[in-house]
């Protein structure tokens, strides 16, 4: 008995160690991690600026100090909320407005660089915390399940990078989180007898204020409510019931709130289509799709970094992904039917992306935080699998206490990055900045090309000498300055690179070569800095 009762102490010990080097993970100098191309959206947005307003001054083709854009990146007093709604429902409409105005009203109390934006994210990855051991509850876990599923959302490599970024996806995993205990509790509500009706009909008002407040967050949100209809479809078995019409009364009131926003979408379709027009054209062999879809599901457990290399990192991967399907493979077959949930969460946002990538080529299912709640729903799973576990046998904390190590040592690796793969297409930054900070006074030429002007946006935060930005809509006909002065060429075509070696008498150096970024200095073959006009050189 004093066995048993020390090892529930332990037990307890253990959880508030974990609990707390899970939030130290998430507040552990989150200033220190490289400023990417979305983020510096974010904060446009939330200064209220448009793409129109920040892009005028490089219209033109001319030289601009990179003093100038910068100037973008701090609120205008003069601008409003409405401007940042109002910009997004232009230029961005795939990106709701919750998230943003929060970012604008934060940034006004705290500060509007991207360090003291990100604290937004903090906060929402620390209430995320209570919201999902709330589901948990909902869920009737026990408390093995419950802590040991605290323990995996605490040290989950993936839940901690997205915690320290300027975006909206932490505010959108506790919206998730809310919206699915608000649903288990209003059927639990609606199961008891003894339950007035005035306590049912706010048990539904909430999950209604909890879904049009998520919609407004993320269009993704649509899977979540696909899931939770799912759901019910398999705990009512089809029937035409009434707790389909308390649903869907409830949902029909998170869509009319949501009407409004719905409607600018379509206003400005096409502005949506250009946006998210890399999710369809970019193709990739099928397997390699469904490998790093895997690799994206592991990324809850243990970080192996921005891409699969070499077999022990597959193996690493697949045995993570046949784990998790044992633990929803043990979920259908002995849980609850409430518990059902979490199959659907992770199924429906999963099948709705990666379907037609399969089907039709694209990369959607690639983007991570797009799938939030298919994470969740992994973890959740697994937290029901380990827990029960735990329950019968030794073994089971061993290999609990394997995950979690593994676990932490990947987000104490990646605390100590400034650059992870959540950066995406800016990875390179750093490296382009550390070239460009040793010339004196350098010219970075570009195109319009879709991640270039936000790229360079963020790497003006980094620069630390006197540099000029000039962008160009036609590369073939970009003439060099004379004289030469301190020229690189920040991502170009290979078109522009032939064509400027062919034409003038430079050379071109490769700098920097990553799959997104690159940089090459332009050099002159002739020792002084003036050569001939093009058309004099045959």
């Amino acid at each position: 008995m004093q066995a048993s009762i020390r090892n529930v102490h332990l037990a307890h010990v253990a959880l508030v160690l974990v609990l707390s080097a899970g939030i130290y993970f998430r507040v552990a100098q989150p200033w220190k991690k490289l400023v990417w191309h979305d983020e510096i959206y974010t904060q446009l947005f939330a200064a209220g600026y448009g793409s129109s307003d920040w892009r005028a001054p490089l219209q033109s083709g001319e030289r601009v100090p990179v003093a100038t854009l910068q100037a973008f990146l701090r609120a205008d007093p003069n601008r409003s909320v409405t401007d940042t709604i109002r910009s997004l429902a232009h230029d961005e409409p795939q990106h709701p407005p919750v998230y943003y105005v929060l970012a604008r009203l934060w940034g006004r109390w705290f500060g509007e660089e991207i360090s003291a934006l990100r604290w937004l994210s903090v906060l929402a990855s620390l209430l995320a915390f209570p919201a999902f051991a709330w589901v948990l509850v909902e869920l009737k876990a026990s408390r093995a399940v419950l802590g040991f599923g605290l323990a995996l959302f605490a040290w989950s490599p993936l839940s901690v990078l997205y915690a320290q970024e300027a975006r909206e996806y932490a505010l959108w995993t506790l919206e998730i989180l809310l919206m699915t205990g608000a649903l288990l509790r209003a059927l639990r509500l609606r199961a008891m007898a003894m339950t007035s009706g005035a306590v049912r009909l706010g048990g539904w008002a909430l999950y209604a204020v909890l879904t049009a407040l998520s919609l407004y967050t993320s269009f993704s949100t649509v899977a979540v409510v696909a899931a939770h209809l799912l759901y019910l479809a398999i705990c009512e078995r089809g029937q035409l019931r009434r707790v389909w019409v308390e649903a869907g009364l409830a949902l029909a009131v998170s869509g009319l709130v949501f009407l409004p926003w719905a409607f600018l979408l379509w206003r400005h379709f096409d502005n949506f289509k250009l946006s998210m027009a890399w999710s369809s054209d970019i193709v990739i062999p099928r397997l390699e799709l469904v490998n790093l879809v895997a690799l994206n599901l592991s990324r809850n457990f243990v970080d192996l970094g921005s891409e699969l290399a070499g077999p022990l990192s597959y193996l690493v991967v697949w045995l993570v992904v046949v784990w998790v399907g044992l633990a929803f493979w043990s979920l259908c077959a002995v849980a609850q039917r409430s518990q059902l949930l979490l199959l659907t969460l992770f199924v429906v946002p999963l099948g709705m992306l990666l379907g037609p990538d399969l089907l039709v080529g694209g990369i959607r299912s690639l983007s991570a935080r797009y799938l939030m709640p298919a994470w969740l729903g992994a973890l959740m799973a697994v937290a029901f699998w380990g827990g029960a576990h735990l329950a019968r046998r030794r073994s089971g904390w061993f290999a609990a206490g394997c995950l979690l190590v593994v676990a932490g040592l990947s987000c104490w690796q990646n605390a100590g990055r400034v650059s992870v793969w959540t950066k995406g297409v800016s990875r390179a930054l750093p490296e382009v900045a550390q070239a460009l900070n040793q010339a004196s006074a350098p010219l970075i030429v570009a195109n319009w090309e879709h991640h270039n002007p936000g790229n360079l946006l963020a790497l003006s935060n980094m620069l630390q000498v006197p540099a000029e930005v000039q962008l160009t809509y036609s590369e073939v006909g970009y003439e060099l300055p004379r004289p030469l002065p301190e020229l690189y060429l920040f991502s170009p075509t290979a078109q522009f690179r032939e064509v400027l070696a062919l034409r003038e008498q430079v050379r071109l150096q490769p700098v920097v070569r990553d799959l997104y970024v690159e940089l090459w200095r332009v050099v002159p073959v002739l020792p002084n800095a003036d050569w001939a006009p093009a058309e004099a050189v045959e």
